[in-house]
């Protein structure tokens, strides 16, 4: 459990990251950097996500 814990925070580290680099005009200005940067947000989502979902089997 402490492990997916761990990962979670990591994970949400890096979409804080992500979320404040496509705020930059170098960023936001270039829609494939744009789009990457988003992707990895909505990977990186999903995996929190499923480590939440095992988390609750792990609990139950």
């Amino acid at each position: 459990m402490r492990r997916l814990e761990r990962e979670i925070d990591e994970f949400q580290a890096q979409i804080d990251a992500l979320t404040e680099e496509i705020g930059r005009e170098e960023v936001y200005t270039d829609y494939e950097l744009m789009n990457q940067k988003c992707s990895e947000i909505d990977r990186l989502k999903q995996q929190i996500e499923e480590n939440f979902e095992k988390l609750i089997e792990l609990d139950g």
